[in-house]
């Protein structure tokens, strides 16, 4: 952080807090299936690919032309060389390898679109031999007043999932990540539920007083026939995240959304 409030918490040495800790949570989660944002490509293929191979999982890593610059947090290195440096981060999804099986992919700057077939008929998200499910992990466009850019993103992935469904129908569609936008009210929010932006939502304000722009209409409506979000759209205030702009708690930008027509229901 450029004002140094994460440069010395000892809590964020990689390799003798963090990594482990991460790897010690996505154990004990034992998803089917594993979405993260950005992740560095060094990460990905020296940390996770190994380490979640090694517990039975495959992935894939979008790539994607994001710069972002180059925190150094090794608490016992003062050398600032490092601070002007630029990194490229991006998704990454995985699976488990004994349910799920990578049938085909596609990465954008800002999504990335696994289809996975199942492999055996006992797992956990309920997809039957040779049935497709398409699962895009995005990281939206960050800044707070880029609300038509988030939208396109959405617009642009599902899109490219109602094109490839032409030659290779999906049962179910999951759509999970960093929306960089608030669950309770968003452009995103409305495009996903009503499929396109609707006249009245111009009264919404994202994060409090950003108006939704017209030209946010004229995106052509998705394709999937009813979405939903796996959580409540109020969801309760410690779900948040703190947004260094506008420099306050936000709830729910980190989202998952369902195709009700695949999936009857969700467990919590």
């Amino acid at each position: 952080h450029k004002n140094g409030l994460y440069q010395q918490n000892p809590h964020l040495d990689w390799s003798n807090q963090r990594w482990p800790k991460i790897l010690e949570h996505v154990n004990a989660m034992d998803a089917d299936i594993i979405c993260l944002q950005e992740v560095e490509p060094t990460v990905f293929e020296q940390n996770l690919k190994p380490a979640l191979s090694s517990l039975g999982y495959d992935g894939i890593y979008g790539r994607k032309k994001d710069k972002r610059q180059l925190l150094n947090h090794n608490n016992n290195n003062n050398n600032n060389t490092d601070k002007n440096r630029t990194m490229s981060m991006s998704v990454a999804t995985f699976w488990k390898s004994d349910k799920l099986t990578l049938t085909h992919s596609q990465s954008r700057s800002r999504t990335l679109t696994a289809y996975l077939c199942s492999t055996n008929t006992g797992n956990n998200v309920n997809i039957n031999n040779n049935k497709i499910l398409a699962v895009i992990n995005c990281h939206l466009e960050g800044h707070p007043r880029k609300v038509t850019e988030r939208v396109t993103q959405l617009h642009h992935a599902m899109r490219d999932v109602s094109r490839y469904s032409s030659q290779q129908p999906h049962e179910g569609l999951i759509l999970c990540g960093d929306f960089n936008s608030p669950l309770p009210q968003s452009a995103c929010t409305q495009y996903l539920l009503h499929q396109k932006q609707q006249q009245g939502d111009n009264n919404i304000m994202e994060f409090g007083g950003i108006p939704i722009p017209k030209k946010v209409q004229q995106i052509p409506p998705h394709e999937e026939i009813s979405m939903a979000s796996a959580y409540p759209l109020q969801l309760p205030k410690k779900f948040f995240t703190f947004c260094a702009e506008p420099h306050q708690p936000f709830w729910g930008l980190d989202q998952i959304w369902y195709s009700t027509t695949f999936f009857s229901s969700i467990p919590p």
